[in-house]
């Protein structure tokens, strides 16, 4: 069973260029690296405050 799945991503025409300047200069891996790392560390928090005031939620 195949435990990944692969998204594709459209972008403004303006922002690939963005983000292979960001790549370019070795702050990030690749341009999937720019894109989720800073995802990742968002993600978490923003689900937790949502779901911190929600009392339909069950920790």
């Amino acid at each position: 069973m195949r435990r990944t799945e692969q998204l594709s991503v459209v972008l403004p025409n303006d922002m690939p260029a963005q983000v292979r300047a960001r790549v370019a200069p070795g702050a990030y891996a690749s341009e999937t690296d720019w894109l989720l790392r800073p995802s990742c560390q968002i993600l978490p928090n923003e689900l937790y405050s949502r779901y911190e005031h929600d009392e339909h939620f069950v920790a």
